[in-house]
């Protein structure tokens, strides 16, 4: 009996889990390490670039437009300096930048970074950071002349279908 409750029951619900998680989208938290990298994604995976910041300088983390047919902002905060902390960042302390991207469609989109006050615009920024990312899977936006069933992102990074 025990052998049956293994084979037929045990058994299909771990190869269940395993492929839910196969072919479920991923999020992939970057830091400043990864300055310079080449990531691998597909499309619905989700990018959080998490930045040492601290606002109340001055400094802030200027971002270039990556190809939004490649990937999109879908959200950028303000969050404690360690990921453990739970209360939110106090005024004045060093906090982290949280900036979420989603993928949107293949192709490659550069996602850069530069740490700077904006009204020093000829001086070099503090900081930099940067990526390439390397996308791949089918496009989430309607393709050009209305809707045909295809997948798009949302305002807020969420998945909708025409």
């Amino acid at each position: 009996m025990r052998i049956f409750a293994v084979n037929f029951l045990v058994l299909p619900l771990l190869f269940f889990c395993a492929s839910c998680s196969m072919f479920s989208p991923k999020t992939l938290v970057l830091t400043e390490r990864d300055s310079g990298s080449v990531i691998d994604v597909k499309t619905g995976d989700r990018i959080a670039i998490r930045l040492e910041a601290n606002p109340t300088t001055g400094y802030l983390w200027m971002t270039s437009v990556p190809n939004d047919r490649v990937v999109r902002e879908v959200d950028n905060r303000y969050v404690p300096l360690k990921e453990s902390e739970t209360e939110p960042f106090v005024s004045g302390a060093p906090a982290a930048k949280l900036f979420t991207y989603v993928v949107t469609g293949p192709g490659e989109a550069g996602i850069k970074m530069e740490y700077r006050r904006p009204w020093e615009g000829d001086k070099a920024p503090r900081k930099t950071f940067g990526v390439l990312l390397r996308a791949t899977g089918e496009s989430m936006f309607e393709e050009e002349g209305g809707r045909d069933g295809t997948r798009r992102v949302g305002s807020k990074g969420q998945v909708e279908y025409r």
